[in-house]
């Protein structure tokens, strides 16, 4: 690599082992411990957290107009 040229790859193999290891399956992380937090607890934080972030933005293009 020399200085100040951009170059970057693409490993077809890493990506097409994640798509198949991915296929169908939504994937959720947090930084919770598994004592702290039930897997359908996550989810429900999840789904909770993406709702208010969806009205909170809908109200805001809403006053911007």
């Amino acid at each position: 690599m020399r200085k100040g040229v951009f170059s970057w790859g693409f490993d077809e193999k890493a990506r097409r082992y994640d798509e198949e290891l991915l296929c169908g399956r939504y994937v959720i992380t947090t930084s919770l411990d598994k004592d702290d937090v039930s897997a359908a607890e996550a989810v429900r934080y999840y789904r909770q957290s993406a709702s208010q972030s969806s009205t909170s933005f809908r109200v805001l293009k809403d006053f911007l107009s």
